[in-house]
């Protein structure tokens, strides 16, 4: 039973490895991500709950394998000192780089590392302000050109040591755990423009073959345009020519009928002195 389970899940996987990579396609332009999970507080406090949290993250790919990430989320946990319930409310943002290994995978994992900070207010109280360290891991998979699922893990270490209202200088830090759903924002989503020095050498090399091309094109037509003139100049030189035959044959024509004429009168002279 077990292993028919294990081989189950195993095809899946590899099934969506398989459908995430004919999907798949370098990162590039601005891409955000909207999604939740859950928070666990690691404080003075052993006795809190695990809570929750949204959040929102807007990237902007500066390579295919590093983006600019802004992330932004609210999160709430209870705890329960002694039998009674209290809530202490986060809103945090911190600005992360993300590095993604494998980025033209239809599974593409990726780690960040960031600083920003940390807004919370225990049981409706004041709201105060601390320093916040972000860290995670996630992975990435193609659902369509433009779509993403997107799962990752991160552990924050805050500068604050009473977001559970019990201070002992152990410095306070929260666990998360989501999952989202991430748009790329560029146009050509569908059909990418790859970023890498690679493929701009590629897309150079290409380029350049275009553009020999085009100048033998042109060099081509050059060639044939000089052809077509020196066709022109013959037939203008045999036009001439034949104008030239046409005057020589016309003199000739008169020529001959000043022949005739002079045989004729010589013929009727020699006539009438046989007559006499």
């Amino acid at each position: 039973m077990k292993k028919g389970v294990i081989i189950h899940v195993f095809a899946c996987v590899v099934f969506l490895s398989m459908a995430s990579n004919a999907l798949s396609q370098p990162p590039q332009g601005y891409q955000i991500d909207i999604g939740g999970g859950t928070f666990s507080l690691n404080s003075d406090n052993m006795a809190g709950k695990s809570g929750f949290h949204a959040d929102a993250v807007l990237e902007k790919f500066v390579s295919n394998n590093t983006s600019l990430a802004l992330a932004g989320g609210i999160a709430k946990q209870d705890f329960d000192p002694g039998g009674n319930t209290i809530s202490t409310d986060f809103t945090y943002a911190s600005l992360q780089t993300r590095y993604y290994p494998f980025p033209a995978n239809g599974i593409s994992p990726f780690a960040y590392l960031g600083a920003g900070g940390i807004n919370f207010s225990l049981a409706g109280g004041p709201r105060y302000w601390d320093l916040l360290g972000s860290m995670g891991a996630g992975v990435d998979m193609a659902l369509t050109p433009a779509f993403k699922l997107s799962l990752s893990a991160g552990y924050h270490l805050t500068t604050g040591d009473d977001f559970d209202g019990y201070v002992d200088n152990k410095k306070d830090s929260f666990v998360t755990l989501r999952a989202g759903l991430a748009l790329n924002l560029s146009k050509n989503a569908g059909g990418y423009t790859d970023l890498s020095g690679q493929a701009a050498t590629a897309e150079q090399v290409e380029y350049s073959v275009l553009e020999k091309k085009v100048d033998s094109e042109q060099a081509d037509a050059a060639k044939r345009i000089e052809y077509l003139n020196s066709l022109r100049q013959r037939v203008k030189n045999l036009q001439q020519q034949l104008l030239s035959y046409e005057a020589t044959k016309t003199e000739l024509q008169n020529a001959i009928v000043s022949s005739d004429e002079m045989i004729k009168k010589l013929e009727q002279e020699l006539m009438k002195r046989n007559r006499q």
